[in-house]
C-alpha cells in the first residue's frame, strides 16, 4: 500500500493541462490555375505538464486539417516525454521520447533542419519539432552536457501529397506541382507519376546520436559550444527512375529515400541585456546508400553552413535581430537520365539574410515585421503581423482569446530558388486562437 502511495502522488503532483484551438484562414491576392485563391486550416492542441518528486512528463499534441479536405488531417507532436525530475536528480536529467533540445542557434533561426526536424504546413512558417530517443543532460551554472541516442530516425513531416491517376496532389495551396509533359527527340511527351511506398523500416530505424558541450549562458554573458552528431536528413529525399513507352508516355517512379548525414557545429556568442551577437559554423558530410538499380537520387556533396546574426532591444518593448546565412556545397556530377529531373537545392537558401523586429507595447496590440532576402536568387520575402491579446494585462496572458492578422509579399527577379518558385502567391492571413 505504501508503495501505491508514492507512485500516486509522482504522477498527479503539479498537473497542469491546457491547449489551443485554432482557425487560420489565408487568401491570395491573385487568382491562379495552379491552387484555390483561399483555404483554412483548423487546429487542435491539447498540452499537458507534470512533474513529481520523481519524474516529469510533457505532451504537446496538434492535430491539424484543412478544412476543405478532412483527408488532410495530421498529428504532430513538439514534445511527447518522460523525464528525471529537478528534485530528484539537481544537476542530471534523463528524457525518453521526443524533446526539442538546443542544438544550433542557426539552425533555429534558419529552419535549417539539420539537428532538428520541422512540421512543414506553412511555407513560410515551420514548427520545429524534438528529436525521439534517449536524452541525457548534465547543466550547472557555466557547463552543459548533452547527449542522444536513438535506433529511429523519423523523417519530417508536413502537409499530404498524394497520386492521383499519374499525378501529384495536394489539398494544400502551397503545393507546387511539377512539370506534366517534357521534350525527347522533337517529340512531346505526357508524364505519368508512381509514387511508391518505402518500407517503413527504411524510413524509420536508422540509428542516430549526438553529443554537445557548452559553456556559459546563452541567456546573459559569454557562452560557446561544440557538438557532433550523426542523424537523419530529416527532409525526405526522392530517387527517381524514368522510362518511355511508345503511347508517348513517360512513366516516372518516385521512391522517398532516407539518407543520414555527419554534422559537426561551433557556435559563440554573448548577451546582455539590451545586445547580443553570435556566430556559427556547421560542417555537413552526406552518408547514403547508392539508389535502387535504375534510380537516380539528389546529387549530394559536403556542405560548410555559416551563419551569425544579433539583436538589439531598442525602446520600450521592441527588438530588432538581423541574421545571415552562407552554405557552401561541394558541387558533385548531376546523375544521367532520359528525363531531365530538376533535383531541387537541399537547402533553401545559399546565401541569404534577414532582419526582424517585434513590439511589445503597454497595449493589447503586439506588432512583428521581417524582410527575407535570397541573395543568390534575388528574391525578396517580406511579412508583417498583427496580433491582438485581450487578456494581455491578466496573468495568464497567454491564455484567453487572440486574433491574429497577416500578409506575405514576395518579389523576385529570377523565379529561381525557395522563395522564386512562389512568384504571385502573396497573400493576407487571417488567425482566431482560443487557448484554455
Amino acid at each position: 500500500m505504501k508503495a501505491l502511495k508514492i507512485a500516486v502522488f509522482i504522477f498527479t503532483l503539479n498537473v497542469q493541462a491546457a491547449g489551443v484551438i485554432q482557425i487560420d484562414t489565408q487568401g491570395f491576392l491573385r487568382s491562379s490555375n495552379d491552387r484555390q485563391n483561399s483555404i483554412s486550416t483548423l487546429s487542435v492542441g491539447p498540452r499537458y505538464e507534470t512533474e513529481g518528486q520523481w519524474i516529469r512528463a510533457k505532451l504537446d499534441l496538434q492535430a491539424i486539417a484543412f478544412l476543405s479536405d478532412t483527408s488532410s488531417f495530421t498529428l504532430e507532436a513538439t514534445d511527447a516525454y518522460v523525464s528525471t525530475s529537478k528534485k530528484l536528480l539537481n544537476l542530471h536529467e534523463i528524457t525518453l521520447g521526443r524533446r526539442k533540445f538546443d542544438w544550433s542557434t542557426a539552425d533555429d533561426l534558419w529552419d535549417l533542419s539539420l539537428w532538428n526536424p520541422s512540421f512543414v504546413w506553412n511555407p513560410f512558417r515551420y514548427d520545429q519539432i524534438g528529436q525521439t530517443g534517449l536524452f541525457y543532460k548534465f547543466q550547472s551554472k557555466k557547463f552543459k552536457v548533452l547527449l542522444f541516442g536513438s535506433p529511429l530516425g523519423i523523417p519530417e513531416r508536413g502537409f499530404p501529397v498524394y497520386e492521383e491517376n499519374g499525378k501529384l496532389v495536394s489539398p494544400s495551396t502551397s503545393w507546387i506541382p511539377p512539370v506534366q509533359q517534357f521534350a525527347f527527340l522533337n517529340k512531346q511527351y505526357d508524364i505519368q507519376y508512381n509514387l511508391i511506398d518505402p518500407k517503413i523500416s527504411d524510413a524509420i530505424l536508422r540509428p542516430t546520436g549526438g553529443i554537445s558541450f557548452q559553456y556559459g549562458d546563452k541567456g546573459r554573458g559569454f557562452w560557446t559550444s561544440v557538438s557532433y552528431g550523426y542523424m537523419p536528413m530529416h527532409r525526405v529525399d526522392i530517387a527517381v527512375k524514368a522510362g518511355l513507352s511508345s503511347q508517348g508516355v513517360a512513366a516516372i517512379d518516385l521512391l522517398p529515400v532516407f539518407p543520414m548525414h555527419h554534422l559537426i557545429n561551433f557556435e559563440t556568442g554573448f548577451v546582455t541585456s539590451s545586445w547580443s551577437i553570435w556566430g556559427s559554423l556547421t560542417g555537413e558530410s552526406p552518408s547514403r546508400k547508392a539508389p535502387p538499380s535504375g534510380y537516380i537520387s539528389t546529387p549530394m556533396g559536403p556542405a560548410l553552413v555559416t551563419a551569425g546574426g544579433g539583436s538589439v532591444k531598442w525602446l520600450d518593448g521592441l527588438t530588432i535581430d538581423l541574421t545571415y546565412l552562407y552554405i557552401y556545397e561541394q558541387e558533385t556530377p548531376k546523375p544521367e537520365s532520359i528525363v531531365d529531373v530538376a533535383f531541387p537545392s537541399r537547402f533553401f537558401y545559399k546565401s541569404a539574410w534577414a532582419i526582424q523586429g517585434r513590439w511589445e507595447g503597454p497595449s493589447p496590440l503586439a506588432y512583428q515585421g521581417r524582410w527575407l532576402y535570397d541573395v543568390t536568387n534575388a528574391s525578396n520575402l517580406f511579412s508583417l503581423d498583427i496580433e491582438f491579446n485581450p487578456s494581455w494585462k491578466s496573468p495568464e496572458a497567454n491564455k484567453g482569446w487572440k486574433v491574429g492578422l497577416g500578409a506575405d509579399i514576395l518579389s523576385t527577379s529570377t523565379e529561381k530558388g525557395y522563395i522564386g518558385q512562389y512568384e504571385g502567391d502573396d497573400r493576407i492571413r487571417g488567425q482566431i486562437a482560443y487557448a484554455f
